[in-house]
């Protein structure tokens, strides 16, 4: 059993044993320093091109782009008042820009797409020299309709309005599989047969909302981002699964019932997995949020969660091309960087799972985030086969309302994993903070499966970063890149993974453990890139794309509108562009009324002009 040196923050929740951190609990910034770093920031690089805009209240998510060029991707949560072009619009779909050519665009701003001007342009999807094709819409043929699911008030029935990945997976010359998820509580997977029309789309065939009833746990939770494997198959994130928080384990409310309605659970996220089952079943909390892997999704289409990838907030992951190196980023207010080698290539079900470690650039305590990088290390936390977390899961099986004792918790508590940190034979009692479950036992790894986030914290991760996105890299280049194979024609020699951080907030800028930023651009986010250096390491985080600073005095538009705003997904191209997608501010706080995707080209100069560097 290994044994770890508990950081501050490890000894800080170790102080409370009984496990009871609760929902209500809330951390609070501390005050900057009294003299903060100054640095000039660098003028945006290379070429940003608006390509794409998307309709009001929505933003554009499952970026794929084919072999030709055409860009593929989701409108995820449009508003209801989109009707005035067209009714679709009013509704979540899957489509296609029919007639687009991504690769054969040059980021130039003079041919970019303009800032929609009318209400009109602001309600539809607009792309260069393009067309929007829907090849779903929510509510029809099924797509969407997800048995259990209900409204926030949990008082009627409604349809997921949250499309997250699509994946293709081709079948034929003219054919294909798009296998798309729907991030409700609880959540679905689609799956559309699609064949190519002659104005350069996908026409549907059939159109199915699979039944995800069988699955152990019943449903799943909130179907996040994902990608597809080198072997073909879907790897989709179960994310908004976890009642966890930065520094302690599953709520001990879980199984609390509601005091003004004791047939109900108290927290929302168990409430409506509860009515979701049915038949008096409680949902045990450690069936839900790994990541999910579609087998056959042209066949027998089976799900079958990863369970040896840890259990927490997953946003995506990406693959090396050993086809056994995975990264993956977590899509949490206090997420983390994870590394997975499974045992076998192309076999997810066994493997060692670490967490990163980054230490913020000397000097640039509260700098800029533009100004600001990372070195990062693993810090390794255990390994397991599927069957046996598995089987540390099914030991909280049955536990339900009636089991709920105030001021204990029924499942894994802070005092548990600080026991595992700390290299202790045994489990603590619950007298010591304990559980029912594992009390007095001989200590074990299921703390690393079950409790993934609190586990790494406690052996030195870093908890810090807010709501990771967009983690992406080109496995094509990336193989080109380190091993000299593929099919790339262009002579690669380095080879960079990316991910965006939509808002600068919370654990970022609050000075309580590994990163410290100052908070001028905040919700206006940025892009990072990760060089994969051989044996698919990766030990550098550095920005290359940031939002603009965030001015107060308006309440739309707020963020520069010819800088990325709110970054989201990120797509990167075999010729070394990307495709970043923006996040639409439901809130409307900051970002842009109408998101859009962005070309960039991180080598062409930009055409409008060189900025002048900022003080």
């Amino acid at each position: 059993m290994k044994q770890f040196q508990l950081s501050l923050v490890a000894v800080a929740a170790s102080l409370a044993l009984t496990g009871c951190w609760n929902s209500e609990q809330t951390q609070h910034a501390p005050e900057p320093p009294a003299e903060a770093p100054v640095f000039p920031l660098p003028a945006p690089q290379g070429t940003l091109m608006r390509f794409a805009t998307a309709p009001l209240a929505a933003d554009l998510t499952g970026l794929i782009l084919l072999d030709d060029g055409t860009l593929q991707f989701n409108v995820r949560h449009p508003g209801g008042n989109n009707g005035t072009v067209d009714d679709r619009y009013k509704k979540a779909s899957v489509g296609v820009l029919a007639g687009s050519n991504v690769y054969a665009t040059e980021a130039n701003k003079a041919d970019e797409i303009p800032v929609p001007p009318n209400a009109s342009t602001r309600q539809r999807v607009l792309g260069v020299d393009s067309e929007y094709q829907f090849i779903g819409v929510e509510g029809q043929e099924g797509l969407g309709v997800i048995d259990g699911l209900l409204n926030n008030a949990m008082t009627q029935p409604m349809d997921s309005n949250q499309p997250n990945f699509s994946g293709l997976l081709s079948t034929g010359e003219d054919s294909a599989v798009i296998v798309t998820s729907w991030g409700t509580v609880p959540g679905g997977i689609s799956r559309i047969e699609v064949v190519r029309n002659a104005e350069g789309g996908w026409d549907p065939v059939d159109t199915e909302q699979v039944d995800l009833t069988g699955l152990r746990g019943g449903l799943t939770a909130a179907t996040g981002i994902g990608v597809m494997t080198p072997w073909g198959t879907p790897l989709i994130a179960e994310t908004e699964a976890i009642e966890t928080a930065r520094n302690a384990t599953t709520f001990f409310e879980w199984n609390q019932p509601d005091p003004e309605d004791p047939g109900r659970a108290l927290l929302d996220l168990a409430a409506k997995m509860d009515h979701a089952l049915g038949d008096g079943v409680f949902p045990n909390p450690y069936d839900y949020g790994y990541m999910m892997e579609v087998l056959d999704p042209n066949g027998d289409f089976e799900v079958i969660r990863r369970y040896a990838m840890g259990r927490v907030e997953y946003d995506r992951a990406i693959v090396m091309p050993d086809n056994r190196t995975l990264y993956l980023s977590q899509n949490a207010a206090g997420g983390a960087f994870y590394k997975f080698v499974a045992h076998t290539a192309g076999d997810l079900s066994e493997g060692t799972l670490s967490v990163g470690k980054v230490t913020q650039e000397e000097g640039k305590w509260f700098a800029h985030p533009a100004v600001t990088s990372f070195d990062i290390d693993w810090v390794e936390l255990g390994s397991a086969s599927e069957a046996e977390v598995l089987g540390w899961v099914s030991d909280f099986d049955g536990i339900d309302m009636s089991h709920f004792v105030d001021g204990q918790s029924s499942y894994l508590t802070d005092a548990d994993v600080v026991a595992w940190a700390n290299g202790d034979a045994n489990y603590p009692s619950i007298a010591e903070g304990g559980n029912p479950v594992t009390a007095g036992l001989p200590m074990d790894d299921r703390v690393v499966f079950l409790e993934t986030r609190q586990a790494g914290q406690l052996a030195g991760g870093t908890v810090d970063w807010t709501h990771i996105t967009g983690f992406a890299h080109n496995y094509a280049r990336t193989e080109k890149a380190l091993v000299g194979t593929g099919d790339l024609a262009e002579d690669v020699t380095e080879a960079f993974a990316y991910f965006s951080i939509p808002r600068f907030e919370q654990h970022m800028l609050w000075n309580f453990g590994d990163i410290f930023l100052a908070g001028d651009n905040g919700p206006c986010g940025g892009v990072y890139q990760m060089k994969i250096e051989e044996g698919y390491d990766i030990r550098r985080i550095e920005p290359v794309l940031m939002g603009g600073d965030y001015p107060a005095s308006t309440t739309h538009d707020r963020c520069d509108g010819e800088r990325v705003s709110q970054p989201g997904e990120i797509l990167v191209m075999d010729d070394g562009r990307l495709l970043i997608s923006e996040e639409y501010e439901v809130q409307g706080n900051g970002g842009q009324l109408n998101s859009s995707i962005w070309l960039w080209d991180p080598l062409r100069e930009d055409d409008s002009g060189t900025e002048e560097p900022e003080e």
